[in-house]
Formats: structure tokens, C-alpha cells, sequence
């Protein structure tokens, strides 16, 4: 969205955040209840963060208002806007009702990033289903990242295209520059083998406390937020002294932090919700560094970067070897030459064909109709 700033004035919504993590917080946090809408004036972007209604995971009725609660907020939003000029992207089944409202728009986007169904069970995993199937129908294009998502909206929109995941240019190999060590990172020893990403219900943790202490002589270095209910889990890998959580960082910072890992682990239990590739897998490989994972979804062009692990034996002898080929700046370069094409300068003019072809077909439909 920053790359459709260049040229747009751009309205990003971040995921929902319950009023009460802002109200049970440090004063800090309470005041950031009130600055959730920052517009980022050389890039003509307004990014906000709607809240949702406590108590969802209790309350059908709560989990039910919520999406209308949510379109409130981010109709208010765009109200100035006109309609006919708006294109909207809808990112998961939650957006049913938003995408709804906005079908007036110039154009609506469903990006189907994931297979969200396979991430609920029992009833409401049913909704989703039935929500989601609504949401690609509807949808004036449907863009997904995978083989797997792209058969699976076709069947429910013709306007379906498959556009893989994109990297920011930043991330990409840089070569003997040098990048500096971020402070919190220099005081950690090498080898450093590091997880850039969200601590939550996707991380095995069952295998992680089986490789972190079998590998005494590296620092296991994770970034990114936690969820809540999976703070416990954390802590107990953290009672292991070669294991580092270095907190949340500003997106811009990453690439330093990437740089100066050794080797990048995806180690996500196996289920159906990942379909499509990982956008850390892209940007791991992007920074030349070699990817170790459990048996997720990967591109198979990427295979050469990718070093599959079926079980916690072979995580750890996949991270030993994947050590035993540093230093290498052959390999580094070739592992980034994989991605060198999924620039999200490239993926941004895929994404505008693929919307002004529809915007025309649309109109002329109309003017058929009428």
C-alpha cells in the first residue's frame, strides 16, 4: 500500500484491537488509545487501528457486532471519499460486511493471503466458511497468493489471478556493504539463528524446546509481537540462556536485524491454514540467508533456499548444515537471485493491471446494462 501511495491517497486498516488492551495498559498505552490514526504525509497514506468489542471470545452477540462495529469505524474513515474513485481491499472473511458497503466502489478486492476456515473449528469455523465463500463472490477480483487459493476462489469468481507475495526492495542482498549490528543484537553471540514474525498459535513449540537446547552454541533470536495466550509458551523457551526475545520493531528496522542473523528458521506446526507462501520465507531469502522450516507451504521455485524438516532431528541437523556452508557470499547472492523478481515495485504493477482491467470491465457492463 505504501508503493500505491506513490500516486493515491491511501486508507490502511490495521487489525482490530480490543479497547481493553489500551485501558489495562501503562499510561503510555492509554494515551495511544486516542493517536490510532496516523497519516504519513510524504507517502499520502493514513494508517489506523480500529478497536473491537471486548468480550468477543465470550459473547456470540459481541462476536457478532463486531464486523458492523468495525464497518462503522472505517466508513467514518473514508466518508470523504468518493465512491467512484475508491478501490478497496478486503484481506479476510471478517470483511464481509465491509465489503458489502463499499460495493459502490470504483473496485473491490478480496486478497486472499491465507486459507482462513482451516484456522477455527466446530461452528465458527462453519461461518467463516460460509462468510468467506460470500466475500470471494462477491468480490469485482479476487487476487491470491498460492496454486492451492487461486483453484479454490476460481471456482467461486472468474476474476480470480494469482499474484505471489512481494518483498520490499530493502530486504534484498546487499553483498560486503557492511550493515551495522543493531545494539540488542551485538550483545548476542554468534551463530545467531533468528525468527522474525508474530509469537502465536502457528510457532511448535513442542519442537522448539527440543532444538534450542540441543543446540547450545547458538543464539535463537526472536522478533516480533506476542499474543497474549502464547506468553507463557515464550517464557518457557526464554528459561534457556541461548535463547533472546528482542520485543517488537518498526518494519523499517528490520532488514539491519535480518542482515546480521546467520541462519532464519519458519518453525510452524503443520496445519492447513498457511497456503500460501510465507512473506518471511521471501524476505529471508531475499537477505541471501538459507531458510530452515517444518513442513509448511513453500514455492517450489524457492527450493534451493528452502530446507525442509519433518521432524526435530532434522531441524537441528538442517541448522548445522546450514551453518557449515558459512561464510558464503556466492551462496547468499544466489539465494537472493531466487526473489529477484518479486519486488513489490514489480507486484505493484501487476496489482494495478489486474484492477484497471476490472474497473473497465465493470464499466462496461454497466453501460450494457443500462
Amino acid at each position: 500500500m505504501s508503493r500505491f501511495a506513490r500516486g493515491n491517497e491511501v486508507f490502511f486498516a490495521n487489525p482490530a484491537v480490543d479497547i481493553r488492551y489500551y485501558l489495562k495498559g501503562s499510561q503510555l498505552k492509554q494515551l495511544k488509545l486516542f493517536k490510532r490514526k496516523v497519516w504519513i504525509a510524504d507517502e499520502h497514506l493514513t494508517v489506523y487501528t480500529p478497536l473491537s468489542l471486548p468480550h468477543k471470545e465470550k459473547s456470540d452477540i459481541a462476536i457478532n457486532l463486531d464486523p458492523f462495529y468495525s464497518t462503522w469505524q472505517l466508513k467514518r474513515l473514508v466518508r470523504h471519499v468518493d465512491r467512484k474513485r475508491l478501490v478497496f481491499f478486503a484481506g479476510n472473511p471478517w470483511d464481509l460486511p465491509l465489503l458489502e458497503e463499499m460495493k459502490s466502489s470504483a473496485c473491490t478486492v478480496y486478497h486472499c493471503s491465507d486459507n482462513f476456515p482451516a484456522l477455527f473449528s466446530g461452528d465458527f469455523a462453519k461461518q467463516v466458511v460460509e462468510r468467506e465463500r460470500k466475500v470471494i463472490s462477491l468480490a469485482d477480483v479476487v487476487i491470491t497468493v498460492s496454486d492451492s487459493l487461486y483453484e479454490k476462489c476460481l471456482r467461486l469468481n472468474s476474476n480470480t489471478f494469482l499474484v505471489r507475495h512481494g518483498v520490499d526492495e530493502r530486504f534484498f542482498y546487499k553483498g560486503n556493504a557492511g550493515i551495522d549490528c543493531p545494539a540488542d543484537l551485538s550483545g548476542v553471540k554468534g551463530p545467531r539463528i533468528g525468527y522474525i514474525g508474530s509469537v502465536d498459535q502457528l510457532i511448535d513449540y513442542p519442537l522448539l524446546m527440543k532444538v534450542i537446547p540441543a543446540l547450545k552454541d547458538c543464539s535463537f533470536v526472536f522478533i516480533g509481537t506476542v499474543d497474549g495466550m502464547y506468553k507463557d509458551k515464550l517464557n518457557e523457551l526464554l528459561k534457556n540462556k541461548n535463547c533472546f526475545y528482542l520485543g517488537e520493531k518498526n518494519w523499517q528496522e528490520l532488514p539491519q536485524y535480518l542482515f546480521n542473523f546467520d541462519v532464519c528458521i519458519i518453525p510452524w506446526v503443520q496445519n492447513d491454514f498457511v497456503c500460501g507462501c510465507p512473506l518471511k520465507q521471501v524476505e529471508y531469502l531475499a537477505a541471501g540467508k538459507q531458510t530452515v522450516v517444518t513442513k509448511i507451504f513453500f514455492d517450489k521455485s524457492l527450493a534451493p533456499g528452502i530446507m525442509l524438516s519433518g521432524d526435530e532431528d532434522a531441524f537441528i541437523g538442517n541448522i548445522k548444515r546450514a551453518l557449515a556452508n558459512l561464510p558464503d557470499a556466492a551462496l547468499s547472492e544466489k539465494l537472493s537471485g531466487l526473489v529477484t523478481g518479486w519486488g513489490w515495485d514489480a507486484k505493484t504493477e501487476e496489482y494495478s493491471n489486474i484492477i484497471e482491467k476490472t474497473i473497465e470491465l465493470k464499466q462496461r457492463m454497466k453501460s450494457n446494462r443500462s
